[in-house]
């Protein structure tokens, strides 16, 4: 049976091994793999769509995106916001989620992101650490305990769970720090065929930031009483959960999703921005945004569609339910993956020739209608740590935090 469901799928790797000289517990562990995290239906479908989906062909369906600015707001305004925001904490309406399935590669480093130990003013402290502190700080200032949400996959949640265990929490209730795991599909060749790994597993990866809905939401971890989660990756050691005013302007404003932006510093900067399609919130990556609007500017001489997305949302808890149950569109990347072939050989490629399948965050937000755009500083509120060395590394991260840390305190 299983050799017909491979037939029908033109699994033609698998079926040459499977009928080949090789061991047969080898056999079976493939079988085993295939029978419990393959829907050979779903993938193929997945597959097929890999090229379609665009939707940059028209670029007058797209407006510019008119946000609320943190820096323009009035006393009278940041007060109000305030107040109900410091309320919404107080009730333990308000809690954290970080996207920490990632590993450290590009860092240099084998283990999970947050595992990355940075050195603060001569004190050694992992990313983990410094997101746990915001949060202490937090409960400290308002009497509260904050619930952490931290999302993983599954080839580092073991280690990440160790890594707080052995740190003790960073001195956070154990109670409050909940681990969930990412999603995953199986990567394809660009025949379609699985890639199978040296130790003939199959090649499972993550399935993408957007898979955080339905993730969380099926873990059953949520605790009853959240009416906010606040968002941000992992590698930004800047993510400014403590800001009243934006969860304030979202409680007022009855927002369904919230996104920080900051405006681009020139129309080249390569990052995503948002901008509206049919009144509804879109991103257009940074490859698909036309020449056109990418050096349009509006009346202020401001770029027109200079929103960027710094990855930081506040969404309601009905919206994230909501979009745990909608079908989201999946990505394609192109990337190189060393795979064994029919012939049982192990091929190291170091060209692109398979594909990942990813869904995108923010891809939901275009099913809402009460969203609202806050424009922020980059500069007070992204430091990301992402490479080794130069731009968006431990250094710049680093130099961002320190400057922030010491205005404010």
């Amino acid at each position: 049976m299983m050799n017909d469901v491979l037939k029908k799928y033109d699994q033609n790797i698998i079926l040459s091994l499977l009928d080949s000289e090789l061991n047969q517990d080898i056999k079976d562990k493939i079988i085993h793999e295939i029978s419990q995290n393959i829907n050979f239906e779903k993938i193929e479908k997945i597959y097929n769509n890999r090229n379609n989906l665009s939707e940059i062909a028209n670029i007058k369906q797209y407006k510019e995106l008119k946000p609320l600015v943190k820096d323009s707001l009035i006393n009278e305004d940041i007060n109000r916001y305030s107040t109900l925001g410091i309320e919404a904490i107080k009730n333990n309406e308000y809690a954290i989620v970080t996207m920490a399935g990632g590993q450290g590669t590009r860092l240099g480093f084998s283990g999970p992101k947050g595992c990355y130990i940075l050195n603060i003013n001569g004190e050694e402290k992992s990313i983990f650490q410094v997101l746990a502190e915001d949060i202490k700080r937090m409960n400290e200032k308002y009497g509260v305990q904050i619930k952490w949400y931290i999302m993983t996959s599954r080839d580092n949640n073991d280690e990440t769970a160790s890594f707080f265990e052995n740190n003790n929490y960073f001195s956070l209730e154990k109670e409050n720090i909940k681990f969930f795991i990412q999603s995953e599909l199986p990567m394809l060749l660009e025949d379609g065929n699985l890639v199978l790994k040296e130790d003939y597993s199959i090649n499972l990866a993550s399935d993408g930031n957007g898979a955080i809905y339905k993730s969380l939401v099926d873990s059953n971890l949520l605790d009853k009483n959240i009416k906010w989660l606040c968002i941000n990756n992992v590698d930004n050691i800047l993510p400014v959960i403590d800001d009243p005013i934006f969860l304030g302007a979202c409680i007022e404003k009855n927002i369904e999703v919230g996104v920080k932006t900051s405006l681009k510093e020139d129309p080249e900067e390569r990052v995503g921005v948002y901008a509206l399609k049919d009144d509804k919130l879109n991103v257009i990556e940074y490859t698909e945004l036309p020449e056109e609007l990418r050096y349009k500017t509006d009346s202020n001489g401001e770029l027109a569609f200079g929103e960027g997305n710094i990855s930081k949302y506040l969404i309601s808890i009905d919206a994230f339910k909501k979009m745990a149950d909608m079908d989201f569109p999946y990505h394609t990347a192109h990337k190189a993956a060393n795979y064994i072939d029919e012939n049982n050989n192990y091929i190291i490629s170091d060209k692109p020739n398979a594909y990942k399948f990813e869904k995108f965050i923010f891809d939901g937000f275009k099913a809402f209608d009460r969203v609202l755009a806050f424009r922020v500083k980059k500069q007070e509120e992204f430091a990301p740590v992402k490479n080794k060395e130069g731009k968006d590394s431990p250094e710049t991260a680093i130099k961002l935090y320190l400057e922030n840390h010491n205005k404010n305190n």
